[in-house]
């Protein structure tokens, strides 16, 4: 299992757009607690990304959480991990989500369905990808 949020749109409000992420991010950890990261984009293209191996409500204490609210983002996509055995160890942040690529400007998350997928849906996994 593991904990997506994000936003879209930009807000009229960014103090306000930035509380609700932060809590919402923070919300997302019941749904992993093995690390947790973000990618955001802002209306004039630029980028920030970030994850290390902890609790999301602990990441949203640090500094680096803190520039989202002066960065003003449009688009925004936060991950909270609990590893699955075998795939990958926290520790080792590169197993961490968001993956990025070479020019940080696309991102992906991915979401195991494994004790809560619904008996229709056929896929084991659900990912998301914003560039």
């Amino acid at each position: 299992m593991c904990g997506i949020s994000g936003l879209i749109g930009q807000s009229k409000d960014p103090e306000l757009s930035f509380l609700l992420s932060s809590k919402l991010f923070e919300k997302i950890e019941t749904r992993g607690r093995d690390a947790a990261g973000f990618w955001a984009s802002n209306k004039n293209n630029n980028i920030i990304y970030h994850k290390e191996p902890i609790e999301s409500t602990k990441l949203v204490k640090k500094s680096f959480w803190e520039k989202i609210r002066k960065f003003n983002p449009n688009v925004m996509l936060c991950h909270a991990r609990k590893a699955s055995a075998g795939v990958g160890i926290p520790d080792v942040n590169k197993n961490n989500h968001p993956f990025v690529n070479h020019d940080k400007k696309t991102a992906l998350v991915s979401l195991s369905l494994e004790r809560h997928r619904p008996s229709w849906f056929t896929s084991e996994v659900i990912s998301m990808a914003l560039a």
